[in-house]
Parts: C-alpha cells; structure tokens; sequence
C-alpha cells in the first residue's frame, strides 16, 4: 500500500469510527422497553441500571459522588477517544486539515439537535469557561456598563468578571440568592429587586454549583430582555441534565462543558448565541472576519484535542439512546434516595430544595459544627468517598455538595449515608 492508499484507507477509518454503532449497547438495553413508557418508570429499577452500568469502566474501589466535577465517560466514549488519538498519531496532517471539518460538522449538528437549536448558533469551543470569557470580553461592555450575578455563581466565572473590571471599568453586582429558595418565583423576585438602570449584562447559572439549584432561567432571562439586558447562561451543570434546552431558554448567550454531564472527553463544549448576536461579538482570539456571522469565528483557538472534540458525537449518541428524560428521571431518584434518609444525622441541614422541579443530580449539606473541608476529609480518609467540599467564599455555606451520576449505585449511596452517621456530632 503506498501512501495516497495508506491516507485514504485512514481517512475512511477515521470517519466511519465517528458515529455508527457509538451506543449499542445503552440502546439493547432500552429497546425491551414499552413504547411511550413513562421515563420516571425505569427511575428505581436496579436491575435495568445494573445493564446500563455495563458501559461505563467505573473504579468500585472508591464511590465517586462527585459527578458535578468531572463525570466517567461511557466505554465507547473512551475507545473511541484512543482510536481517534492513535490515527492522528500515525497521520497528523492529514487527519487535522482533511477529515476535522466534515466530521466537525458532523458534532455540531448532533450537538445542535440535542440542544433544539440551528448548528449555525453553536460554537465548539474548549469547555464553559472558554465561553463565557468570549462573551464577557467580547460584547463591548465599557466603564461604568454594570453585570448583575448572584452570590451562587461559579468563582471562576466572579473573577473573570473582576478582571473586567479592573481592565475595563466595568462594575459587577452581587447579591443573594435564599437558600433555599421556597420556589422559583422567590428567585425571579431576587433578581428583579436587584435589576439597576446601569446593568447591561445578566449572569446566572442554569444550575448552580455549589447547592445544585435550578434556576428559572426562562423567566430570568425574559426579565433581561424587556429591560433590554443581555442575558448570559452558564450551562456548566445544565447541559444533558435538566430541561429547557438552550433553544428554549430564550437567552442571549449560552455556555457549557461536555465532560460533566454529557459525559464526553475532557476539551470540548458549546458556546451558543442568538444569531443576531454573532456579528456584534467580538471573537477572543483571531478570526479573518471577526465582525462576520459565522459562528465559527469562536472556533479559531490555536491547536486542539481533535479527537476529543469528535468524542462528543458519541456522547450524544450514548445520551440519547438512554434517553434524557429517562437520565433525569434517575438522577433525581439518586438525589431523592440519600436526601430522603438524611435526617436522622445530628447536625445535618439540606441546603438544597428537594423538590425535582428544584433540583435534580446534585444536592448539598452542613453540619452543624464542622467545615465542608473536614467532612470531605473524612469522607474520603476514612471511607474513599468523593464529594466536593463547598465554602462559605463562594456560597454563603461550609458544606459538601452530593451529585452521583447514572454508573452510581444504590448501595454506594448507603455506604455514604452510613459514613455520615458515623461522624462525631459536634455542638458548635
């Protein structure tokens, strides 16, 4: 075989290991379901998620309940990730100029039809923070232009926004977000009070990071757009895990990661935005028509993990064949299954509204006496349970936020709850 054969058998290869097959397995065991089952019917069958676990290399030597952070991918995920690696290796060029644009496409569209939206709204950029610094910096805020974001947003976002401030003038608001909330309507009422005549941007996570808080990012973002306020959702928890999709939010930016929920490669997620936006926002790094419409002006970020921005098509596919409401339905029955045997433990407060229409995977806690800090260290030291400790810095809390995922089990869930009823209760 000489070369030209050698590239187009590669280039071939490459291509047909993008999508066909990605999720067979999640599909044969989804396919012995009724048809229009109710999702929430499979929610507390351990025999039919023992099946789906079958996909997922997952370390049982620890219990990880920190899914928030960085969830395990799907086998055929991670396979495919090291085939694409492997051909890249042996033929990068080739692979790089030749096969990424169609295959490219090829994820933008799949991740377009997940998000019920155009693809030409969707940038794939390296993950959530890279799309929410592309839209701060991009969209012309100037000295004395006010952003408006609550006390539960992600610190990175706070000091990406500080550091606008200190280049550019631009002022950031803070405020408090009850927690918990009673109900939606008490969040929307919070940011209405806190809506000045100088805010021109509005941040709020989709789902918050620290306590896991479904935000009513529709009602919020309509508030923006009759003051006429950009609105900009951080979907970093949101993403493949609870509804509306980013074509229904009604935002005007929208950023997430893939690797958290999506359960895709680490380097890959989307920055979505209204197409009349496009042209307006500046790209961070350079474009040859940086005042243009093309979304794919964001995409221009120097050298990149291809293969891991392919990886998401896979995602997608193993996402889909599970079914995301099917996906939802368990991940508030494993949120549900701890949060509901929890108060029995001195000490023990939810800062989480259990409510499903509140929360789903993610949940959060104090103890009264101890630090998140001291509790994750135990749980860990003692136990080998991951969780994430959560400090009063960033939420107003010192506590431990819970977020198992679809390849967590039931009995990992009792080893955690058994753990925390073994810690000493302290008086202050």
């Amino acid at each position: 075989m000489d070369r030209r054969e050698f590239l187009g058998a590669l280039g071939g290869a490459a291509g047909a290991m993008l999508l066909p097959g990605a999720a067979a397995l999640a599909r044969e065991k989804t396919a012995g379901l009724p048809a229009g089952a109710d999702p929430s019917s499979t929610a507390g069958d351990e025999d039919f998620w023992a099946s789906i676990r079958l996909a997922f290399d997952v370390d049982r030597s620890i219990v990880n309940l920190n899914s928030g952070g960085y969830s395990n991918p799907p086998r055929v995920v991670s396979e495919a990730l090291q085939r694409r690696r492997s051909f890249a290796a042996l033929a990068r060029y080739h692979y790089s100029m030749h096969l990424m644009n169609k295959n490219r496409e090829e994820v933008r569209r799949k991740v377009a039809r997940l998000a019920r939206t155009d693809p030409s709204q969707v940038a794939l950029v390296r993950n959530t923070t890279e799309a929410m610094c592309l839209v701060f910096y991009g969209t012309g805020l100037k000295r004395g232009d006010q952003v408006l974001a609550s006390s539960l947003e992600y610190p990175g976002m706070v000091q990406a926004l500080r550091q606008l401030s200190a280049r550019r003038g631009v002022e950031l608001v803070r405020f408090r977000v009850p927690l918990p909330p009673k109900d939606p309507a008490e969040i929307v009422e919070s940011f209405r009070r806190a809506l000045g005549p100088k805010v021109r941007m509005v941040l709020v996570s989709h789902m918050t990071f620290p306590n896991g808080q479904i935000m009513p990012v529709r009602e919020i973002c309509r508030l923006a757009r009759e003051r006429g306020v950009l609105s900009v959702v951080d979907g970093a928890h949101s993403f493949a895990h609870v509804g509306p999709p980013v074509g229904e939010i009604g935002c005007d930016f929208y950023g997430t990661s893939f690797y958290k929920w999506l359960c895709a490669p680490m380097g890959v997620g989307m920055l979505w935005m209204r197409k009349e936006r496009i042209p307006t926002t500046w790209p961070l790094f350079y474009a040859e028509k940086p005042r243009g419409g093309d979304i794919r002006k964001f995409e221009h970020y120097g050298s990149h993990s291809i293969p891991a921005v392919l990886g998401a098509a896979e995602a997608v596919s193993f996402h889909e064949a599970v079914g995301g409401e099917r996906k939802r339905a368990r991940l508030h029955y494993l949120k549900k299954y701890w949060t509901d045997r929890v108060s029995g433990i001195p000490g023990l407060k939810l800062v989480s509204n259990p409510d499903p229409a509140q929360t789903c995977a993610m949940a959060a806690f104090t103890i009264r006496g101890y630090k998140g800090s001291e509790i994750y260290s135990y749980l860990w030291n003692k136990h080998r349970i991951v969780v994430t400790p959560i400090g009063p810095e960033f939420s107003g809390f010192d506590g431990i936020r819970v977020s198992p995922n679809i390849y967590n089990t039931t009995a990992e869930l009792d080893e955690f709850l058994e753990a925390l009823r073994r810690l000493p209760p302290r008086k202050s």
